[in-house]
């Protein structure tokens, strides 16, 4: 997340040529009304879509992942329906997937095209999901995700929510340090009743 951020600011200054005084004031201020700053730019600015995703998503995955087989191991252990759901375009989460081995465990990626115009925490993005999945509530689905924002909206829609959170620092409730800590929760879980995605 930090390199895109690198990459979203060098968009703002070298594309479209925003003040870099001006840009930090401006992601928050977008981040805070639509979630993300390719809404807030796509507003003011008319930005193209597609420029942006491409611009933002070219990092080298190779100096920010290790490949290894643990989180594959870890996907096997869940027979549940298993979904991406991403801000991010399809062609970067491939991408992530493919790098760390793991394509082959989810049935789909929703990608931020597939909710235009809204994305997370946008409930109408929650709404969109939803539809996709071919379900009529969020009964049985659990949604794991890294950004509190996320996790509160989906909690508040009736989606049972787990948020990863290195510092465990956050008031959050359930949180988890890494995705690794999935296991004895959904164990835990599977004891109480099941999840189904």
């Amino acid at each position: 997340m930090d390199c895109i951020r690198d990459r979203i600011i060098l968009y703002m200054r070298d594309v479209v040529r925003i003040n870099p005084e001006l840009i930090p004031g401006l992601r928050e201020k977008y981040l805070e009304e639509f979630g993300t700053t390719f809404a807030g730019l796509k507003r003011d600015y008319e930005i193209d879509k597609q420029d942006y995703l491409e611009f933002v998503h070219d990092i080298d995955l190779s100096q920010l992942l290790e490949k290894g087989q643990s989180l594959g191991n870890l996907l096997s252990d869940f027979s549940q329906r298993k979904v991406i759901f991403t801000s991010a375009n399809l062609a970067h989460a491939e991408k992530v997937l493919k790098y760390l081995g793991i394509k082959g465990h989810f049935e789909k990626i929703i990608d931020i095209q597939s909710t235009l115009p809204h994305l997370k925490p946008h409930p109408h993005a929650f709404k969109k999901l939803l539809e996709m999945l071919n379900y009529e509530s969020w009964e049985g689905c659990l949604f794991v995700d890294d950004q509190l924002l996320n996790v509160e909206t989906a909690c508040e829609i009736g989606l049972q929510s787990i948020l990863i959170d290195e510092s465990l620092k956050s008031d959050f409730r359930p949180v988890l340090k890494d995705i690794y800590g999935l296991r004895e929760f959904m164990e835990d879980q599977l004891q109480r009743g099941s999840h189904d995605v």
